[in-house]
């Protein structure tokens, strides 16, 4: 089968390598652009600190942070990896009442290329976990 310019791959992207026009399936992300772990975590520590640090617990308020929190996340985010990332944030805020709680999540994934970032932040009045899945999608 031969492959001309006006040939589509579906989820892949081609690569001119050279003059002959030759082209290569890039199926991973360069290097540059895969998700850092070390830059998530310290992307998610700063945006719980601008939007936490002098919160107390309002159920309507923390309704609001529960949305922007995630977005903010994944905007901020967005810039530093390969466009085929498939970002999700998951925040949950509770009231700092001395109770414990458990969570658990389960992925099917490669970890070649997929990765998880969570940070915990709280104060006197509410806590939070903030954790951001990057997919990479083939």
């Amino acid at each position: 089968m031969k492959m001309d310019d006006s040939s589509e791959v579906a989820n892949s992207r081609i690569v001119k390598s050279n003059e002959d026009d030759v082209a290569e399936f890039q199926i991973r992300p360069s290097i540059e652009k895969r998700f850092s772990k070390d830059l998530a975590k310290e992307i998610i520590h700063n945006v719980l600190n601008e939007e936490l640090s002098n919160v107390k617990y309002d159920k309507d308020e923390i309704e609001k942070l529960c949305k922007n929190i995630p977005r903010k996340l994944k905007e901020r985010l967005r810039a530093s990896i390969d466009p085929n990332y498939k970002l999700i944030a998951h925040v949950v805020i509770g009231e700092q009442r001395g109770a414990g709680v458990r969570s658990v999540a389960r992925c099917l994934w490669d970890s070649a290329t997929d990765a998880i970032a969570s940070i915990s932040f709280e104060n006197n009045s509410v806590f939070c976990v903030a954790t951001v899945y990057a997919v990479y999608f083939y």
